[in-house]
């Protein structure tokens, strides 16, 4: 490593989570802090579905009334992800299943069938109206959520954003989910350690990563518990029920977005999930809410 460099960290809150990012350049090298975190506020602004003013606030309002709301290219990009996911999963994955998301989080008892009848009424990805310019939610009601790969999104534009001014190397970390590069040029390739489902403050394994992403899906952090059971915020929107069969699974991939989306199909296709990885990715570490654990990886497991 240039013996000019420094190492910068910096921890923040955004997206509804703790982030942070760490990254080494050369002394001379002129890059913003402000500019990183403008970007990730930028992106919560712009697709955060709990912001009426935001893109997918105006879309939702717009439900049902015949009222375009204007794309653009980066929308579109994202837009185009969320297609790929429902059209892989088998429609499992769906970004309109916010009324199932509401229901499961808001029960304190098991919701009837006739709850869930209602919230499945109002999800399906397919209703959406989409040209090249405009989207449209034809049914009052009805809601998107990109809640699922913006964070993901982030995370890689934060590694564009240090790639294009010449970082060294660089870990950036938006709320677990974790891109690196550049960990061949340091004394040693970046650590990550990923969370013990049963246990907060632990970690159940840790691996040393140069480049890429990793990305981990499951019950263990968002979910409800009723009747002594965890549903987590993971919806199947083919059955209206949350996923149970994961207590979590965690993948690399090239990139964030890539390595959240198959964790999170992993999850939908409970005990499918291994054959998907199998065929998927050369990396994860998979959890059953019975404890059993699935792997295909050359790290260690930290005692």
């Amino acid at each position: 490593m240039h013996t000019r460099a420094k190492r910068v960290r910096r921890q923040f809150r955004a997206m509804g989570t703790w982030c942070s990012y760490e990254y080494v350049s050369n002394q001379n090298q002129r890059l913003d802090d402000a500019t990183l975190e403008l970007e990730i506020k930028r992106l919560e602004a712009k697709f955060s579905r709990f912001l009426t003013e935001s893109f997918v606030g105006q879309v939702n309002l717009a439900a049902g009334t015949n009222k375009w709301i204007p794309i653009d290219d980066e929308t579109i990009h994202l837009l185009s992800v969320a297609d790929s996911l429902h059209q892989v999963s088998d429609r499992c994955f769906d970004i309109t299943s916010v009324p199932l998301q509401n229901l499961w989080a808001k029960s304190h008892s098991l919701p009837d069938k006739s709850s869930i009848g209602i919230a499945m009424a109002l999800t399906c990805q397919s209703k959406i109206l989409r040209n090249e310019s405009a989207i449209q939610l034809p049914v009052k009601g009805m809601s998107i959520d990109l809640g699922s790969i913006v964070k993901e999104y982030a995370t890689d534009r934060l590694t564009d954003i240090f790639i294009s001014h010449g970082v060294i190397a660089a870990c950036i970390n938006m709320g677990g989910d974790i891109r690196v590069f550049g960990g061949e040029r340091m004394p040693q390739s970046w650590a990550i350690g990923v969370q013990d489902p049963w246990n907060q403050n632990g970690l159940i394994y840790d691996l040393m990563l140069e480049n890429g992403a990793i990305a981990t899906s499951g019950t263990y952090e968002r979910f409800n518990e009723i009747n002594g059971r965890r549903h987590g915020h993971i919806i199947n929107a083919r059955t209206g029920m949350p996923s149970r069969y994961w207590e979590s699974i965690t993948v690399v991939a090239p990139n964030c977005l890539t390595a959240g989306g198959v964790a999170t199909l992993a999850c939908l296709l409970e005990k499918d999930a291994i054959d998907f990885l199998e065929n998927q990715c050369s990396w994860y570490f998979a959890i059953s809410s019975e404890k059993q654990i699935f792997k295909r990886y050359t790290s260690r497991l930290v005692k």
